[in-house]
């Protein structure tokens, strides 16, 4: 993802926004916890279900001081799960949407996560940034 970023939404220009919604944790210790998670093993963190909005926010926070992506923009959903149910984002999606259109929905992650179609389509659209 981060390569994609750099390619597409860095610097002056740049034809591409890219948003990271953190919607809830899909491991959280105290449901449907995976002891061999990247979450648990690579970046030695538990992380809870979120009871509040500042559960959540301190959790996107974890997760961008472990993962080193500083530098992509990210917000939280709202606790109702409004980005979930209109999205059908969980546990994760790519979309691409151009001027409030949807011209890109990939499948449901993790194992229908394409970052290379994401790719793609950026290339063909803004070719002078291959």
């Amino acid at each position: 993802m981060l390569s994609i970023h750099r390619q597409f939404a860095a610097g002056p220009g740049a034809p591409a926004r890219f948003l990271t919604i953190y919607i809830e944790e899909a491991h959280a210790k105290d449901e449907w916890y995976f002891h061999e998670s990247s979450v648990t093993t690579e970046f030695k963190t538990e992380i809870a279900v979120h009871k509040t909005l500042s559960d959540r926010i301190a959790a996107a926070t974890t997760f961008r001081e472990k993962t080193k992506v500083k530098e992509l923009e990210m917000v939280c959903d709202a606790m109702r799960g409004d980005t979930v149910s209109r999205y059908g984002a969980w546990p994760e999606r790519l979309y691409i949407i151009v001027d409030g259109v949807v011209v890109y929905k990939g499948g449901m992650g993790p194992f229908d996560y394409r970052l290379n179609e994401v790719r793609e389509w950026l290339e063909s659209h803004f070719p002078d940034r291959k």
